[in-house]
């Protein structure tokens, strides 16, 4: 598993403060499928495995994903 660092999620309203999904309620730790990340900023598509090797859109993770499965997408940065 990897560290809290890699399932880092930006909340809003916290002055900086980082959130971990298994801090949010209602937002378990995701047990019953896999975790796949987005990332619009990447130029090529990774595998979704995590925000290094994210994919560069959300229609392939949903081609990827299966029930259980929990999509996470970082906001594209503007420019």
């Amino acid at each position: 598993m990897a560290g809290r660092a890699s399932r880092w999620v930006p909340a809003v309203g916290t002055w900086g403060n980082k959130w971990y999904p298994e801090d949010m309620a209602g937002f378990p730790v995701n047990t019953w499928g896999r975790s796949i990340f987005v990332d619009g900023n990447l130029s090529a598509g990774g595998a979704g495995n995590s925000w290094t090797d994210a994919y560069a859109t959300i229609q392939a993770a949903i081609d990827a994903a299966v029930s259980g499965d929990v999509i996470y997408i970082k906001p594209k940065t503007p420019g």
